[in-house]
């Protein structure tokens, strides 16, 4: 994983069970719904705090990068209502507007309630 001065954060695709793995137990270590998704972002708070070097190399059950994580964790979900990217910013997110809040339920999500 790079995280660029900017902020910018490339992930090797061998680190997708290292990053499932470290998902796994910071959720149960915060009791948060943590995916993989919430792990990148943590780093990079961790790394922005200085908590962890740019160059720190992730690995599962690493209990230092799981102490600096874990209250990053608690930042994603606290701060940012766990939300790690911009509404809208997801490929498929960007096919549909969101609906207003107050906007009416759409027809089949009424029906659903009654």
């Amino acid at each position: 994983m790079l995280i660029t001065p900017a902020g910018e954060v490339s992930v090797d695709e061998g680190l997708t069970e290292i990053l499932l793995d470290l998902a796994e137990t910071l959720e149960e270590r915060t009791g948060r719904p943590v995916d993989v998704e919430h792990v990148v972002a943590a780093v990079v708070l961790a790394n922005r705090a200085g908590k962890i070097g740019s160059d720190r190399r992730l690995r599962t059950g690493d209990d230092l990068l799981l102490m600096a994580l874990a209250p990053q964790i608690e930042a994603v979900f606290t701060r940012y209502g766990g939300l790690v990217a911009e509404p809208g910013a997801d490929e498929d997110a960007a096919d549909e507007p969101a609906p207003a809040a107050n906007a009416p339920p759409a027809p089949d999500e009424a029906a659903d309630r009654t």
